[in-house]
């Protein structure tokens, strides 16, 4: 991974938070971005590992987080798809982070506006041909490039008065 890219948080719970694994930890550092809580390493016999995106790179599971060690990575950037959840039931899980917990106000990505809310069944809790889509989305949302996410991504940019 990118040693100086932003930090991204990506929930596929909330709760209890489970932080992302396998393919979606890929993309987001692909996107130019570092999850430091399961970050991939590289594939045993996978070839020369020249450079950050050298080599074939495997991230674990999705794994249970505790919100204070969640909170201490201090993530610029942040992506709520919860497994088996809606966009609405998804913004509606962000709205509840926020009204309940202090942890969840104080992240960077919160304060700064910086928080998607995705239909995590459609584009990122299985791998399909729309994971394509699902890189589009993090390359343009990590590098703030809206022009780049495809027309039909169902996602929303939340913020406390979503």
């Amino acid at each position: 991974p990118y040693d100086d890219g932003p930090v991204c948080a990506f929930f596929e719970w909330t709760d209890p938070i489970y932080i992302a694994g396998h393919w979606n930890v890929q993309l987001i550092e692909r996107a130019g971005a570092r999850h430091p809580l399961n970050e991939t390493v590289i594939k045993p016999g996978s070839g020369a590992a020249v450079g950050p995106q050298q080599a074939e790179r495997l991230a674990g599971h999705s794994i249970a987080a505790p919100s204070e060690i969640v909170a201490a990575t201090q993530p610029q950037y942040l992506v709520i798809a919860p497994c088996g959840l809606t966009l609405d039931q998804s913004r509606d899980e962000a709205n509840r982070l926020y009204r309940e917990h202090d942890w969840f106000r104080s992240l960077p990505a919160v304060q700064s506006n910086r928080v998607a809310v995705v239909d995590g069944n459609q584009m990122f809790n299985r791998p399909g041909p729309r994971i394509v889509d699902a890189l589009e989305f993090m390359v343009a949302f990590i590098n703030d490039r809206p022009n780049l996410i495809p027309s039909d991504f169902p996602f929303l940019r939340w913020s406390p008065q979503t």
